[in-house]
C-alpha cells in the first residue's frame, strides 16, 4: 500500500512538473488559428495592410496597429506611448537611453502590430503568458541596467505608474507619490523578473529558445508559431511578392544602368581620340610643299654648265699660271 501511494505521488509531481514546464509554451487557447488582433488600448479589431507607419514596418503588411501610435514609437528615445510616460526620470536623472528605448520599441511593436499572437489570446481577447525568450530579455536588461524608472513596487507597470494626461493636455507625472527613481537593476535585478513583472502576466521568461518568441526576430517567432499547430495559419510580412509597380521599378533601373554604361564607353572613345589627336604634329608644324622644294634645293650640289668646254678655265686661273 505504501509503495503504491508513493508512486502515486511521484507520478502527480510528475504530471504537475510537465504541466508547469509546457504552459509558459502552449497556446492559451485554439479558439483562434490564423492572424487575429489582440485587445490592446489602441490596436485594431482585425488586421489589415498599413503602408504609413512611422515605425514597425516589419508588421505593415498585415498590422494590428495604426499610424498613429506608430509615429510616438518612432521617437528616439520613446517618450511617450499612449498614456504611458517612457521617460520618467529624465529630470532627476538622465533620459531614457538609447539601447534600452530600442528594446521598448522591440516590445511594444510586438504587442501592438503583430497579429500572430492569436494563439496566446485568452478571455476578452487579451493576451497572457507568451512565453518570451530568456536571450531577449536578458539582453534587455543589461541594455537598461543603468537607465531609471520610478515604477512602484515590484516594478508592474500596469499598476505602479500614474498615467494619462492633465487637463492642459501635458502627460501627467508617472510617478506616483513618495515613489523614487531607481535603476532597473535595483527594480528588477534580472532579465527574468524583468519580463515576468514589467507588464503583469503578459510575458513568461522562457529558457526553451526553440520554443519561444522574440519581439526581435520575426522570423523565430513564425516558425515557433507554426510549430504549435499545423494548422495554424501567420503572416509573414518578410515574403512581399513582386508587384507590376515593383517590375517596372526593376526594369527602369537596368535602363538606367545601361544607359550610364554607354556614357562611359562614348566617354572614353571621346577621350581617346582627343589623345590620339594630340600626339600627331599639327599642319602648321609641317613645312609647305615651296619651303620643301627650296630646301632640296638648297642641299643639292651645283652641277655643271653643259655648254662650257670642259678645258675651259677661269681668267683667274690663267693669270695664277
Amino acid at each position: 500500500m505504501g509503495r503504491s501511494l508513493s508512486f502515486f505521488v511521484v507520478f502527480l509531481s510528475f504530471c504537475w512538473l510537465v504541466n508547469t514546464q509546457s504552459r509558459f509554451t502552449t497556446p492559451t487557447t485554439d479558439r483562434y488559428t490564423s492572424p487575429t488582433c489582440p485587445k490592446t488600448n489602441y490596436g485594431k479589431d482585425e488586421p489589415s495592410k498599413e503602408e504609413n507607419l512611422y515605425a514597425c514596418k516589419q508588421y505593415q503588411c498585415q498590422s494590428c496597429c495604426g499610424e498613429n501610435i506608430t509615429m510616438e514609437l518612432a521617437q528616439v528615445p520613446l517618450q511617450q506611448i499612449g498614456n504611458v510616460n517612457m521617460d520618467q526620470c529624465s529630470e532627476k536623472h538622465h533620459p531614457l537611453s538609447g539601447a534600452c528605448s530600442d528594446e521598448w520599441t522591440y516590445i511594444e511593436c510586438f504587442y501592438q502590430c503583430s497579429p500572430n499572437l492569436f494563439p496566446w489570446i485568452g478571455p476578452l481577447k487579451k493576451l497572457h503568458n507568451i512565453p518570451i525568450c530568456a536571450k531577449f530579455c536578458d539582453n534587455w536588461f543589461n541594455l537598461c541596467a543603468a537607465d531609471y524608472t520610478c515604477v512602484a513596487g515590484e516594478g508592474n507597470w500596469l499598476t505602479g505608474l500614474d498615467k494619462g494626461f492633465n487637463e492642459d493636455g501635458t502627460a501627467k507625472n508617472p510617478c506616483k507619490g513618495g515613489v523614487s527613481c531607481r535603476n532597473y537593476t535595483q527594480v528588477y535585478g534580472s532579465g527574468e523578473k524583468l519580463c515576468n513583472t514589467v507588464w503583469g502576466d503578459l510575458f513568461k521568461y522562457t529558457t526553451d529558445e526553440e520554443h519561444c518568441v522574440d519581439p526581435s526576430d520575426i522570423k523565430h517567432n513564425l516558425d515557433f508559431v507554426k510549430s504549435l499547430n499545423p494548422s495554424y495559419e501567420v503572416n509573414d510580412c518578410t515574403v512581399t511578392p513582386v508587384s507590376y509597380t515593383d517590375a517596372g521599378v526593376i526594369v527602369g533601373i537596368v535602363f538606367g544602368v545601361l544607359a550610364g554604361l554607354l556614357l562611359i564607353a562614348a566617354g572614353v572613345y571621346y577621350f581617346m581620340q582627343r589623345k590620339k589627336a594630340n600626339d600627331q604634329p599639327s599642319k602648321k608644324d609641317q613645312p609647305k610643299t615651296e619651303e620643301m622644294t627650296t630646301l632640296r634645293t638648297t642641299s643639292q650640289p651645283a652641277k655643271e654648265n653643259p655648254d662650257t668646254p670642259p678645258n675651259t678655265r677661269d681668267q683667274s686661273d690663267v693669270e695664277e699660271a
